[in-house]
């Protein structure tokens, strides 16, 4: 994986958030990539929005 998310104090929501994707972003899913930098730009609210309407499958 080329980009590494930048350390951030991560609530629980967001560790489950970012478990749902990692395994895509290392096969470079474009998805995958397009979180990784709404989080590295520091916008969490963003991020989350994003999964929860792009992404994240219950």
């Amino acid at each position: 994986m080329k980009k590494f998310l930048k350390p951030y104090k991560l609530n629980p929501e967001v560790i489950r958030w970012v478990n749902s994707f990692v395994s895509c972003a290392i096969e470079g899913n474009k998805l995958a990539e397009n979180m990784i930098s709404l989080w590295n730009s520091g916008r969490e609210d963003e991020f989350i929005r994003f999964l929860e309407d792009e992404w994240w499958e219950e």
